[in-house]
């Protein structure tokens, strides 16, 4: 398993989509998808994902944000069978580097009872 993160490319988004849809506590509606692209292409330093070189590339997590005067963090899933490796951690890592690289000093994510 080698797991690296980077910015998550419109290539992506098929598996980012199908993550957050497997996800059943996630809150990702299906009329989010025709506006993923559009974030991406807006909010660049904050739409992330780890991916496993090991295996294909596969998407082991990832993060949809968008940013004003705050990072605000939409979705955030890891894949079930790498829960525990430290996908998590690897994306709020990165959205931390990503705030101080754009100067924002908050992060904001709100989270659904029954998903914590």
């Amino acid at each position: 398993m080698r797991l690296l993160l980077r910015r998550m490319d419109v290539r992506d988004l098929q598996q980012v989509i199908a993550l957050m849809e497997s996800d059943r506590n996630l809150a990702f509606e299906k009329w989010e998808i025709p506006l993923l692209a559009s974030n991406l292409e807006r909010n660049p330093d904050v739409n992330l994902v780890v991916v496993d070189e090991g295996i294909d590339n596969r998407i082991a997590g990832a993060v949809i944000a968008s940013v004003s005067v705050r990072i605000y963090l939409t979705h955030i899933a890891t894949d079930i069978t790498y829960k525990g490796h430290g996908v998590g951690r690897m994306l709020a890592g990165g959205i931390e580097n990503a705030a101080r690289k754009l100067g924002v000093m908050r992060i904001i994510l709100q989270v659904l009872s029954g998903n914590s």
